[in-house]
């Protein structure tokens, strides 16, 4: 009786144990689960700080812009019919996208980014424009109503990086009179691009239609006089 008592006694035991051995190996996974979960956690909270962080730089912002810009550049080169119209604003935008490009690299290059983003960002800017000449190619068929709607957006677009410019220069520690001038520069700048607007629309030459129109019209008179002499 003893022996079967001790023998007992000895099973309750080991049951105790390995119920205690399973509770506590609960308890560490239950443990580890909350570990890795905070963890994954704080990842999260990490890569969302970078890409928030990374949305606030203004070289971010400003490639993007100049590269929205470039594509509608190019759709404006995309949807010209006249072979001269082409070569003058091809030759306008290549004239200003070097300084555009420097510009780029500069602000890329003053921000602690990743290598990656980088070279991600410089080949969007890159790529903007022929992409742009493709839509707006594609796009030839809509007629003269898209063409002016992408016009609207490219001067809004340049209007927006300018002011950006600008604005951050204003921010810098300069001197009123600085301030002033650079003012006066930006305002000056857009009387000229104006003017030159308003000189190149005024010594345009006929439009195709114009010129249809025209021998229309003369046709009309000559083929009217020719009755008139006719008749008499």
């Amino acid at each position: 009786m003893d022996d079967k008592r001790v023998h007992i006694t000895k099973n309750a035991s080991t049951t105790v144990n390995i119920e205690m051995q399973n509770i506590v190996s609960i308890d560490n996974i239950d443990h580890i689960h909350e570990h890795s979960c905070e963890g994954v956690h704080i990842h999260d909270e990490k890569s969302i700080g970078k890409f928030l962080e990374i949305l606030t730089l203004q070289s971010f912002f400003l490639t993007i812009s100049l590269a929205i810009h470039s594509c509608i550049e190019g759709m404006i080169i995309g949807t010209s019919t006249d072979v001269n119209y082409v070569f003058i604003s091809s030759f306008c935008i290549l004239s200003h996208k070097w300084i555009a490009g420097v510009t780029v690299s500069l602000s890329l290059n003053s921000n602690n980014m990743n290598k990656t983003l980088k070279a991600i960002l410089l080949l969007t800017f890159v790529f903007a424009s022929p992409l742009g000449i493709v839509l707006g190619h594609m796009a030839k068929s809509a007629g003269q109503k898209v063409t002016c709607l992408i016009n609207a957006v490219s001067i809004g677009t340049l209007l927006f990086i300018g002011c950006e410019i600008l604005l951050n220069e204003i921010k810098q520690n300069i001197s009123r009179k600085v301030r002033l001038c650079k003012w006066l520069s930006f305002c000056f700048s857009c009387l000229i691009a104006f003017a030159l607007i308003s000189f190149t629309t005024s010594m345009a030459p006929h439009t195709h239609g114009d010129i249809d129109t025209h021998v229309h019209v003369h046709h009309h008179d000559h083929d009217h006089d020719h009755d008139h002499g006719h008749n008499h």
